[in-house]
């Protein structure tokens, strides 16, 4: 351990330049220098003594097909909001001991992810299951969406049928002779009628679509791994052993001084007072 250095007091207006810090750290080298090595020789083996931590980085894409139906393509969910939906699926996901750090990027419109583990092989195994359990989670919102539509299907198919009684009753009762008006309504009746059968089908094809949802869901999502690295260590042992090093310097430095501070406080209040 060193000794406290006598200094003089600090006279106001004093400062502090090059030679005075080489000098103090001069005064102290053998106490800094001490402090560092059983600092860092600590924190080095606290981090050998933890797990190693292993990271990869995926970049997926995600998108949205239209539903076909037979007279328009309704849309599940733009690309902005499939993104965004991802990444609330991917922080909640159930991976193990996988952590997973999830961004959508707006303007390449791709998600980015970080995933980390004390286990290796798990992160080169994981990709296909991030992919499958996201096409899972996405028939979720598809179902409800299913389920909308069906609904206002249903509604449009029981108003277009309840057209169609008068219409007949229309025609039946005018007399052959109104070419004109008969025309006219059996026109209607015809719309009628194609109207219904549309949405018949519109109406039978998203009740398959919800019975069969994961194949559905399969088809209107899609996602893909755009990139992936590499598997490797969040820190090496020399990036740790470095950090500990300079972490453990400033500790000591810091220690230092304290210790001349007060050092130099106790020289004044024992000086006599005039």
């Amino acid at each position: 351990m060193f000794q406290p250095t006598k200094h003089n007091s600090t006279q106001p207006g004093d400062e502090i330049g090059l030679v005075d810090i080489v000098q103090f750290l001069i005064r102290h080298i053998k106490f800094i220098g001490l402090t560092t090595v059983v600092l860092s020789s600590a924190a080095i083996a606290l981090s050998l003594l933890n797990p190693k931590q292993y990271q990869k980085q995926l970049t997926l894409s995600v998108r949205s097909t239209s539903i076909p139906l037979s007279s328009q393509l309704l849309p599940f969910i733009d690309i902005n909001q499939a993104g965004a939906l991802t990444v609330d699926f991917l922080r909640s996901s159930q991976l193990g001991e996988i952590t997973v750090t999830a961004r959508y990027d707006i303007e390449t419109q791709k998600i980015d992810l970080n995933l980390q583990s004390p286990n290796a092989k798990t992160l080169n195994t994981v990709a296909p299951k991030i992919v499958s359990q996201l096409k899972t989670r996405f028939q979720e919102p598809l179902n409800q969406s299913l389920t909308a539509w069906l609904t206002t299907t249903e509604l449009q198919l029981e108003k277009e049928k309840s057209i169609l009684p008068p219409l007949q009753q229309t025609i039946a009762q005018l007399p052959p002779t109104n070419t004109g008006k008969l025309d006219a309504l059996e026109a209607e009746q015809a719309q009628a009628a194609a109207d219904i059968a549309a949405l018949e089908f519109d109406k039978d094809y998203l009740e398959q679509s919800q019975k069969n949802l994961p194949k559905f869901a399969a088809k209107i999502m899609s996602v893909q791994i755009v990139s992936e690295s590499e598997v490797q260590e969040t820190r090496s042992s020399g990036q740790m052993a470095v950090i500990a090093v300079i972490a453990s310097f400033m500790v000591a430095v810091l220690a230092a001084i304290i210790w001349d501070q007060v050092a130099r406080i106790k020289n004044d209040l024992s000086q006599p007072k005039n």
